[in-house]
């Protein structure tokens, strides 16, 4: 099954069905793809329309084979738009993270998790999976043996985040918590599983609560897309790159196949690096509370 399965339901459902729910799949055409596509609102990026093209395109192969419904797919060769350059996306200054981790403003639970995504590189699906079992807080390691590659990767944890994962786990036992080795590590301010839902609107909300006022991370134009929870990613791959860490070492983290994907940060990384703003703050430095004499998460 498809890690990301629940995304292709949530396609099916905003884009596709309500355009051709009720035709067969052996007498969908072209057009009727076509009309699937015409009906994205056009401020939906050029990643959102590929998906769903992917998405009919997978459809239409999987009726050919294994199903043996139809005898050739109705979508042909171009049918796929291209993704281009993309809009631009935008990533926060180690200040601006600093301000967010240690804000009162945020919850400390979203702020132990944004700390964790800054740090170590990886997607929301992955990190909201993690259970205690995939760390090794005492010799400050973790093993991801499932991930959206299934390529199990495993590597040393950044200074400080085993001490921030221990006082986190130590809070959560005084709350009553479980925090046995198959439970889960980030849960939200209520106690639920950390997701998807929201995610982009309320990590912008988190950071304008933190003080965080440069406009460029909210922008959103013709050329131009607002910070997105995914963008931690690109927060981690710039500053570990301006710091000097090597291209193997982001990818032991990321698990990008490709250096083409890591060459995508190096100029910003370079313009990073030109202005002098350091590396991130050490998670760990206070108390777990959020008071104490550290900016960073306690």
């Amino acid at each position: 099954m498809k890690r990301s399965a629940e995304d292709d339901v949530g396609r099916l459902r905003r884009y596709v069905y309500p355009v051709i729910w009720e035709v067969r799949i052996d007498k969908v055409t072209l057009d009727d793809a076509e009309a699937v596509m015409r009906g994205i609102p056009p401020e939906r990026s050029a990643a959102t329309r590929r998906h769903v093209a992917q998405l009919l395109h997978r459809l239409c192969a999987m009726a050919v084979f294994p199903l043996r419904v139809i005898a050739a797919s109705p979508l042909r060769k171009g049918f796929l738009p291209k993704v281009g350059s993309g809009k631009a996306k935008g990533w926060i200054y180690p200040d601006e993270e600093a301000r967010l981790i240690g804000s009162p403003e945020v919850p400390l639970a979203w702020r132990v998790f944004y700390g964790f995504l800054h740090r170590e590189g990886l997607r929301l699906r992955e990190a909201a999976r993690l259970t205690w079992s995939d760390f090794d807080l005492e010799r400050g390691a973790m093993v991801l043996d499932e991930n959206k590659t299934d390529n199990p990767r495993a590597w040393a944890l950044t200074p400080g985040v085993p001490e921030a994962r221990r006082a986190w786990r130590e809070l959560r036992v005084r709350e009553g918590a479980d925090v046995g080795e198959e439970a889960v590590v980030f849960v939200d301010e209520e106690e639920k599983p950390i997701g998807k839902r929201r995610a982009a609107e309320r990590y912008r909300e988190h950071l304008r609560a933190a003080g965080i006022t440069r406009a460029v991370p909210f922008e959103r134009s013709r050329v131009r897309m607002p910070i997105r929870l995914h963008d931690t990613r690109a927060a981690f791959i710039t500053v570990a790159l301006a710091c000097g860490k090597s291209e193997a070492w982001v990818q032991d983290r990321t698990e990008h196949r490709s250096s083409v994907m890591i060459n995508r940060y190096r100029r910003v990384a370079r313009t990073v690096g030109e202005l002098g703003v350091g590396g991130l703050v050490r998670m760990g430095g206070g108390h777990v509370d959020g008071t104490g004499p550290s900016a960073g998460l306690p």
